[in-house]
């Protein structure tokens, strides 16, 4: 990934989606937005019962190696509904890159592949 990409200042880390298995969502730029406080939030549209997503966000230097542990990650979701969870930049020196990852469970009676209509939002 190139240095020179632009600093969002608002963008979906997780487009607004129908999730129906674990993945990921492209790196979003935030390299220029060091000592700044950054809130995403998580928006479930719909979803069914029985099932479970959990989504953390990682953080990279250059848009290729991404750090673990997460360094923020959403509690534990079920039902639709929305969750704003804030993330300060300034502790997280040399940040360029933010990205989030996403999982999701499923239990229970009825078919067993999980299914969200979901997003997530950042704005710095």
């Amino acid at each position: 990934m190139s240095s020179q990409s632009p600093v969002a200042t608002s963008a979906f880390l997780m487009e607004e989606q129908i999730v129906t298995a674990n993945g990921e969502g492209p790196p979003v730029a935030v390299s220029g937005a060091s000592g700044r406080m950054a809130t995403l939030t998580l928006g479930i549209v719909e979803s069914a019962e029985q099932q479970s997503i959990e989504i953390s966000i990682h953080r990279s230097g250059d848009g290729e190696v991404w750090d673990e542990p997460p360094i923020l990650v959403f509690p534990q979701r079920f039902y639709a509904g929305t969750t704003a969870m804030t993330l300060d930049l300034g502790r997280w020196q040399g940040t360029a890159y933010l990205k989030a990852r996403w999982s999701v469970n499923r239990w229970g009676r009825g078919p067993l592949a999980p299914r969200f209509h979901a997003y997530l939002f950042l704005r710095l």
